[in-house]
């Protein structure tokens, strides 16, 4: 149940923040159940008020421990995919209100689709990320939290040169 999570996130919050005091930065990016992906999706207003009380709490621990809060955001199940934008806000939204850093994957998902609309960013499934949707959201962390972009290294497999430029 999304009790039961809640309580889960929040033991896990109180380590994760002990852990990150030593990094500085303490990244989170909320993972829910299948079961409540059903039922609870970021764009509905409940789920909202919900993602803001997660951020407030790691972002307490996180601050109790001399780090910050850093928010990844994401993007919607594909058959959903009109949502992003939506989604995008209530992450940022909740990083304002959590005094968090945002660290906009959605952002960068949307940036290539606008570029290049059929850049394969999801999964077989639908809901989880393609190897290059993945690159694209690391590449996202890496550059918001070290200040610096990556470009060359390893590359998903099988995606054309371009494309790897373009969520570069």
């Amino acid at each position: 149940t999304a009790g039961a999570v809640a309580q889960q996130y929040h033991a896990r919050a109180k380590d994760a923040a002990a852990k990150a005091q030593r990094d500085e930065q303490l990244l989170a990016q909320k993972h829910i159940s299948v079961e409540e992906a059903e039922t609870s999706r970021t764009t509905l207003l409940e789920s909202q008020a919900n993602l803001r009380e997660f951020a407030l709490r790691w972002s307490a621990e996180a601050q109790a421990h001399g780090a910050r809060l850093a928010l990844l955001t994401v993007w919607p199940e594909s058959y959903r995919r009109s949502a992003l934008t939506e989604v995008i806000a209530s992450y940022r939204r909740a990083a304002t209100i959590a005094k968090a850093e945002l660290l906009p994957g959605g952002d960068a998902w949307r940036s290539a689709w606008h570029c290049e609309p059929g850049t394969p960013l999801y999964g077989r499934d639908g809901f989880h990320p393609s190897e290059l949707g993945t690159y694209t959201a690391a590449l996202v962390v890496y550059g918001r939290l070290f200040k610096a972009p990556i470009l060359g290294g390893r590359t998903p497999a099988g995606v054309r040169p371009r494309t790897v430029r373009l969520v570069q």
